[in-house]
């Protein structure tokens, strides 16, 4: 008897993140991508980009690929004064959830299939973001693009309670996708 914790779709994304080369992004966590110290993360040429008052060189735009399975997710982050676009790819239609002092709702994928769907989701580099499959039986491939483009310096990944005392109205919520202080 199979595993119920383990999705039918596991060999599946094993193979297809051997073929794109997806590695996890940090051990131990759930999310499968393109590591972005490789040059297929820097999709424009780079350009002179002004990072908390220092010059610094990034690319005008930045993606990586992004495999969920089953009940993982991606826990709360933000890239400081960068849009975010998220494009799908195959699988389980992915919910973003938006934070900017309020809760709301995307659900990237196919809207043949799901007509609350959509193929592309831009996100303002002021919200905040969490995703999970909503489908948790499925999997999902999608690019996330980062205009301008991705740098560690401007990433911002919280902790739990972090993101509380950001918003506390929206406690279950922030819950739903916890990070601890060991995970940033």
């Amino acid at each position: 008897m199979a595993d119920p914790a383990v999705p039918e779709c596991l060999e599946e994304v094993q193979n297809l993140s051997k073929h794109l080369g997806l590695v996890r992004n940090k051990p131990g966590e759930t999310l499968w991508q393109i590591s972005v110290e490789t040059e297929e993360y820097k999709v424009l040429p780079v350009t002179p980009q002004k990072t908390d008052g220092e010059s610094k060189t990034l690319s005008a735009l930045s993606g990586i690929y992004g495999v969920l399975v089953g009940s993982e997710f991606v826990s709360w982050f933000h890239v400081k004064e960068s849009a975010n676009i998220f494009i799908w790819h195959r699988g389980a239609s992915t919910v973003l959830i938006d934070e900017e002092g309020k809760h709301s709702v995307h659900q990237l994928g196919d809207p043949l299939e799901n007509p609350e769907a959509k193929y592309l989701i831009k996100l303002s580099g002021s919200s905040w973001h969490a995703v999970e499959l909503k489908n948790k039986t499925g999997f999902a491939v999608y690019n996330c693009m980062t205009a301008p483009g991705f740098s560690w310096e401007k990433l911002e990944t919280p902790t739990t309670e972090e993101m509380l005392a950001k918003f506390p109205a929206l406690e279950d919520t922030i819950r739903a996708f916890p990070r601890k202080a060991s995970e940033v």
